[in-house]
């Protein structure tokens, strides 16, 4: 839905993204089983996603957006 809203020349102006720029999503899912299994027999914890993308978007922010 999201590519054929983009095919739209005045939303993909607006969200500034071209439909082709979708392609890289992949809807397949993988088994992480093994990698979860890793994790947890060493102790790795995966981080809060909200407060990594938090912080993310104010390192942005800060270094690229308001420096220009």
């Amino acid at each position: 839905m999201l590519k054929w809203l983009l095919s739209i020349p005045l939303v993909a102006r607006f969200m500034n993204t071209k439909p082709e720029a979708l392609d890289f999503i992949q809807t397949t899912r993988f088994d992480t089983a093994a990698v979860e299994q890793f994790a947890n027999r060493h102790g790795l914890a995966k981080p809060d996603i909200r407060q990594a993308l938090r912080h993310t978007a104010t390192f942005v922010n800060s270094y690229f957006i308001a420096k220009g």
